[in-house]
């Protein structure tokens, strides 16, 4: 009831009874935990840093992240709204992944410069395509295959599986298109790295023992659209440099695959991730929409496969409910922009109406009809 009187701010750090048994877990190394929206993943990412801060040595720091940094700035914010001036919350670093993986590469002496425009690194790259297969094909088999795999030499790349990717491909077809795969990865080297670059080589930086990572635990947010080069980043920074494995409470990955909107799949154990068993939670309880909306959403996604962060079978849709019943939303279909713009103006009163769209093309042309 308090969350529910204060506002959006309260709820953005509110604690359910049923999430602090998930913030509590005590894990020999990974805890993933996953959910349904409006189950509080990202609050429970934080009540869960400070609480694995508070368990460990004053000097040890526990960092927060995410793939993108405008999602990061938001985690910093509500680190500060949860922990106040409390001494907790110095020991707490919000960082990008990117960001971090620029930190390490730094630390280690390797170059660290972020690369944005990687269209000069695939036109010498494709000097190099004898098969004319074009620049799509290849950043799909980097991300899809090589990344995935983590077959970043030659040796590797031909013994990799490459299932679900279409036609097989033969050994020959293989080194051919390594030659390419290897142009790029070299024109890249040149400039600094993109983000699956800059994570690759900070783990292994970090591997190797060029350089030692800052951060005792890892709690990471929005776990669904991290690819296996960062979340092989993540197990580096979390674990224990003379064992090699990951220290306990050392890593938490929070995410929901049916909300994936930027990777691609990818499987957690091939990663280093291993959340069999207590190590993996879902959240259930949807208290920030109604009943109705729920339904109208799980009904949207129903049959689509959610993806790595379910990948031993656990469905985090089954037994999710929420608290509130609401009423259920009207679902209308249009055949042209004109048909859906006079329905809108049909049902305006005078109150202010938002109107979204999929795409700015058909957002535009609804603006000006109406």
């Amino acid at each position: 009831l308090r969350a529910l009187r204060d506002g959006f701010a309260a709820w953005r750090v509110f604690l359910h009874p049923t999430q602090r048994q998930v913030v509590r877990v005590d894990a020999k190394g990974a805890v993933k935990v996953t959910g349904g929206p409006g189950t509080g993943k990202t609050v429970v990412a934080l009540h869960r840093a400070r609480h694995v801060a508070e368990s460990l040595p004053d000097d040890a720091r526990v960092l927060v992240t995410t793939f993108s940094a405008a999602l990061t700035g938001q985690l910093r914010e509500q680190l500060d709204q949860l922990c106040g001036d409390g001494p907790t919350r110095g020991r707490l670093t919000a960082r990008s992944l990117v960001a971090v993986a620029r930190d390490v590469l730094a630390s280690a002496g390797r170059p660290n410069a972020l690369v944005t425009d990687v269209t000069e690194a695939w036109r010498r790259a494709l000097a190099h395509d004898a098969a004319g297969r074009g620049r799509a094909f290849y950043e799909s088999e980097r991300e899809h295959v090589v990344a995935a795999a983590d077959a970043w030499d030659e040796g590797r790349y031909l013994r990799v599986r490459r299932t679900g990717r279409g036609t097989p491909l033969d050994r020959r077809e293989r080194r051919e298109i390594w030659k390419v795969l290897e142009a790029f990865e070299s024109a890249l080297r040149e400039e600094g790295g993109d983000a699956i670059a800059l994570a690759r080589d900070a783990a292994a930086a970090i591997r190797e023992g060029e350089t030692t990572s800052p951060y005792a635990a890892v709690v990471c947010d929005e776990g669904q659209d991290v690819g296996a080069s960062e979340l092989r980043f993540l197990v580096a920074l979390a674990s224990d440099p003379e064992t090699g494995e990951l220290r306990r409470n050392g890593l938490t990955l929070c995410g929901d695959g049916y909300q994936r909107i930027y990777r691609v799949p990818v499987t957690l154990r091939a990663c280093g991730i291993d959340v069999r068993g207590r190590a993996s939670r879902v959240l259930r309880l949807n208290y920030r929409t109604t009943e109705a909306i729920r339904r109208a959403a799980v009904a949207t996604v129903t049959g689509l496969d959610a993806g790595e962060l379910e990948d031993e079978g656990v469905d985090p849709l089954r037994g999710y409910r929420s608290l509130r019943r609401g009423e259920p939303p009207l679902e209308k279909r249009f055949d042209s922009p004109e048909a859906e713009a006079d329905w809108l103006a049909s049902i305006a009163d005078g109150d202010p109406m938002l109107v979204l769209a999929r795409t700015r093309t058909w957002l535009k042309r609804l603006r000006d009809l109406l």
